[in-house]
């Protein structure tokens, strides 16, 4: 049984980027007239049909019906081209009439017969008529700063161009296939929105709070990405394996952090390297932030509401996996209070994985692959 040097963030596709203290919403593309729309490009995560198409808004203006499907892709610029697949069918019509609402185009009878790796065009364009006012399609900031694919493109009534790509926005767009599946697509997130309860101020209620996981083979650990607020308070980071209490787990720095130093009345995705790598076997482990005083000033950690089990899929996290990436908290009562209702805003940063030697195998990573 060895640990090989392997280097990755887990999960990849979690949204860090910040600002005024919560993960960045932003609008995307917006539709206000017949005869515009907006797709993304992006690739098929694995062989299968892909049967639903989830797309949440930004603003809303007023009601209005936009049919979202598939096209094929132009050779030539590598646009849609107009064509509809399935014979012109996989497209169907939602009716959008909310802010920061997420929308299924459910393709059941059209749904489309992929191979991993293909190339797809989602399309999203106006019914028919237009009434009045913007549609705006959402999307967040995150670490993942695509250079090609995914790329998305707007059309504003004079064709598609021939080259938008995104940044550090990833787009809220999920993809979904007829079992249900929901696999991670890099440059796109089912994050759900601006949460509006996942700002947790660790001022003594709770004293401490982060995140809990499942590993399902032995990993090392050299330190973790997080979206938080310091405001001026020092803090340590802690590991606990399942079973331990509060106050009882491992320090991963021997000197607490700084706030002062580390980020005066700064709100962001924040790496932090602890004094030595960690190796964590299989089995529910907790990583979690305790300032080291209660009251103000204190830390802020983010978490965000957990659309479904299935759709943690999306970050590349297994939702198969029972206790895999859910908020936690100290509960003052020498015990830990868990919510998967949650996700927290915390990425780990591997820095090695087990060979595979008696069959372990490292299957943690990425949600329908091992390695």
């Amino acid at each position: 049984m060895t640990i090989q040097p392997f280097f990755a963030l887990y999960p990849a596709g979690m949204p860090l980027g910040t600002v005024d203290g919560v993960p960045e919403q932003a609008t995307g593309a917006t539709i206000n007239a017949a005869g515009e729309g907006m797709f993304v490009m992006c690739q098929a995560p694995k062989a299968g049909n892909i049967q639903k198409i989830h797309a949440m808004s930004n603003t809303v203006a007023s009601s209005e019906t936009i049919t979202g499907g598939f096209q094929t892709i132009s050779g030539t610029d590598g646009n849609p081209d107009g064509t509809w697949l399935s014979s012109g069918n996989a497209k169907v019509d939602v009716l959008m009439s909310a802010n920061d609402t997420w929308y299924e185009w459910d393709l059941t009878t059209n749904k489309i017969t992929v191979t991993k790796g293909e190339k797809l065009a989602i399309v999203f364009e106006p019914w028919a008529s237009w009434s009045s006012g913007d549609i705006d399609f959402s999307t967040i900031r995150g670490l993942w700063n695509p250079n090609s694919i995914p790329y998305s493109g707007e059309d504003t009534g004079a064709g598609w161009p021939t080259s938008t790509k995104t940044t550090n926005e990833m787009q809220h767009i999920v993809l979904e296939y007829d079992d249900g599946s929901i696999e991670y697509i890099p440059g796109l997130t089912g994050f759900a929105g601006v949460p509006s309860a996942g700002l947790i101020a660790l001022d003594g209620t709770p004293p401490e709070a982060g995140l809990k996981f499942e590993l399902l083979s032995e990993i090392e650990v050299c330190g973790v990405a997080v979206h938080i607020e310091l405001n001026n308070d020092d803090f340590k980071i802690f590991h606990y394996d399942d079973g331990e209490a509060p106050a009882a787990g491992d320090t991963l720095i021997a000197t607490s952090w700084d706030g002062d130093i580390e980020g005066k009345d700064h709100d962001a995705g924040e790496f932090f390297l602890f004094d030595s790598p960690q190796t964590w076997g299989v089995g529910v482990h907790r990583l979690t932030f305790r300032p080291d005083s209660t009251g103000s000033p204190h830390i802020t950690l983010s978490k965000s509401a957990v659309v479904s089990d299935a759709w943690k899929g999306s970050y590349g996290i297994d939702p198969s996996v029972t206790d895999n990436w859910d908020w936690t908290e100290d509960n003052g009562a020498g015990g830990w209070t868990d919510d998967g209702g949650y996700l927290p805003c915390m990425t780990l940063l591997v820095s090695g994985v087990h060979d595979g030697a008696g069959g372990a195998g490292v299957n943690f990573l990425f949600h329908g692959g091992t390695f």
